[in-house]
Parts: structure tokens; C-alpha cells; sequence
């Protein structure tokens, strides 16, 4: 059996090897939802030169989600975009979940001094930053004064600060890259995790920072709205809001008996999700479709 990631799934069915297709997070819905980035002419180049690589690489694509035997998506919304539009049967679709690893932070454990708000993702427009530059200027001109602490960046903190306001550099510390073994430490610090993405598979650091206890604020698409129950582990706002974001955390910040609860209640519903718990889940499945296979041959 292979089991092979979604571009390439179609090359090794052909094969004739029985094959099943994971995805992370379906690439023609992240070419809908996700905004271009801003460097037109380099990306026009890019695809002017890439043009037929990219042509067959969609038809592969295509192909391996239409007739591969079994699908591994990451969300619902993706398991409904491959029944919708490429015909596919719910019975031949599992949906996996991520896992956490288990953390010692309790949402109790907040450092002294100012609220500090968490963005733990790579710098881009997928990633939401100018909603998130957005929102935290709302929340200035509000008299609402945070931390703004920004990790993973992938780009260095003057790249990052020629998209801020010069009037809030002050409040913006950036961590371009962290070591995983770190991830409590900087878990640690924040009052509150934001996830401001346009498109997003399952994303690790909204799950691992529920497990730390933190209260949790995401986009309302893609693997979030499996995770984060709006008003009980979390809060979801709608996609590019930033007036919407900047009012929950103004409500999150003010309220310590509200992230407590969102919090306590996020790290009792990843109990269910350590690595070994979700492995034994894919495992299982697995098994079965080469159990059917067998009984089909």
C-alpha cells in the first residue's frame, strides 16, 4: 500500500498498488480562500515560466482525488469539497486529526506585565497579517494597549515591522524562529493565541496552544471550525474581520474569568488528541481499507 501526499498520489496509482491520498489541506481551496501575495511581478514570472508544470501537476491532482481509493483529509470542509466537486463518496473519505503534545501549562500560569497576544504562524497574507496589523490599530486607537508577540515569522523583525505602524514597533517583539522544544516557553507568555488565516489545514499551533491552557481566537474556516466550539473552547470570527477580531480580544483581555473558563475548557477537550490517540485512529483505518481490499481481491 502507498500512502502518499496529494500532488503525487495519482503517479503511483497507476501502478496498480492499492494507494491512499492525504492531504494537509485541499490545494485548489487554498488557491480560492487564501489572497495573493503582494509581489505581483515576481509571481507573474513565476508563472508565466511554470506554466505547463503547473497544468499537468493540477491534472495529476485532479486525477488522484477523483480515483484514489481512499482519501485522508484534514477537515470538514475539505471532505465536503471532494464530495461536491469530485464526486467522491463519504465512505471513501476519513478525516484524520492532528495531535498535541502534552504541555505542563495550566491558564493560570500568565507572566506579570502587560496582556501580550500571540501570532505563531509564517508572516504572509494567507496567515492573516494585515488583519492582524489591522486589528491591533483598532485596538490602539482604542486606548487597548498589548504585546504583540509574533513567532515563526520565517522573516526577520524589520521585514515583519515595515508592515506596522511606526507608533506600535514598540509593542511588537518577533521570533523568526523557535525550536519546538521551546513551544511551552513561548506558550507560556501569551494571554491570548490568534489565528487570523484565510486557509489553514488543521493547524498545530491553534492545537498546542489549547493544550497550554490559552485562550484561543481563530478564523471561523477550514480546520478551525472543527476544533474551536465558538463560546466554549474559543472564539471564531468571520475571515478578514478585523473589527470583530479586535472586539473579542478587547472582551478576552478585560475578562480573566472568561479566558480562564475558554481556556480550561480547551485543554480538557485536547485530552483526546495526544499523538498516540490520533495515530491509532489513522492506523485503524488503514487497516480496514486493506482488510476490505483483501476481501474485494
Amino acid at each position: 500500500m502507498f500512502l502518499v501526499h496529494e500532488p503525487s498520489a495519482e503517479t503511483l496509482r497507476q501502478t496498480g498498488i492499492p494507494t491512499v491520498l492525504f492531504s494537509h489541506g485541499l490545494e485548489a481551496r487554498s488557491q480560492q480562500l487564501a489572497p495573493v501575495e503582494s509581489d505581483l511581478a515576481k509571481s507573474r514570472l513565476r508563472e508565466h515560466i511554470m506554466r505547463p508544470f503547473w497544468r499537468w501537476r493540477v491534472w495529476q491532482r485532479e486525477l488522484g482525488l477523483k480515483h484514489c481509493p481512499l482519501l485522508l483529509l484534514i477537515n470538514e470542509e475539505d471532505r465536503a469539497y471532494a464530495i461536491s466537486h469530485y464526486g467522491r463518496r463519504p465512505e471513501d473519505i476519513f478525516v484524520f486529526r492532528n495531535g498535541v503534545d502534552s504541555s505542563p501549562l495550566q491558564p493560570q500560569h500568565l507572566r506579570l506585565g502587560p496582556p501580550s497576544v500571540l501570532f505563531y504562524g509564517s508572516w504572509l497574507e494567507r496567515k492573516g497579517k494585515s488583519i492582524l496589523v489591522q486589528t491591533a490599530m483598532r485596538l490602539a486607537e482604542d486606548g487597548i494597549h498589548l504585546r504583540w508577540l509574533l513567532v515563526g515569522t520565517g522573516i526577520s523583525a524589520p521585514e515583519v515591522l515595515r508592515d506596522w505602524p511606526a507608533t506600535l514597533h514598540s509593542a511588537v517583539e518577533v521570533i523568526p524562529h523557535v525550536k519546538a522544544e521551546d513551544d511551552d516557553l513561548i506558550y507560556e507568555r501569551a494571554m491570548v493565541f490568534v489565528l487570523p488565516s484565510y486557509f489553514e489545514g488543521q493547524p498545530l499551533t491553534l492545537l498546542q496552544a489549547m493544550e497550554s491552557g490559552r485562550c484561543v481566537i481563530a478564523s471561523g474556516c477550514c480546520g478551525q471550525k472543527d476544533i474551536v466550539r465558538h463560546g466554549h473552547n474559543g472564539f471564531l470570527f468571520p475571515p478578514g474581520d478585523a473589527d470583530e477580531l479586535a472586539r473579542l480580544i478587547a472582551l478576552v483581555v478585560s475578562d480573566r474569568d472568561l479566558r480562564l473558563k475558554l481556556g480550561t475548557q480547551a485543554k480538557e477537550d485536547m485530552a483526546s488528541r495526544r499523538w498516540p490517540i490520533v495515530a491509532d485512529d489513522v492506523a485503524d483505518r488503514l487497516e480496514q481499507f486493506m482488510e476490505d481490499r483483501r476481501c474485494l481481491g
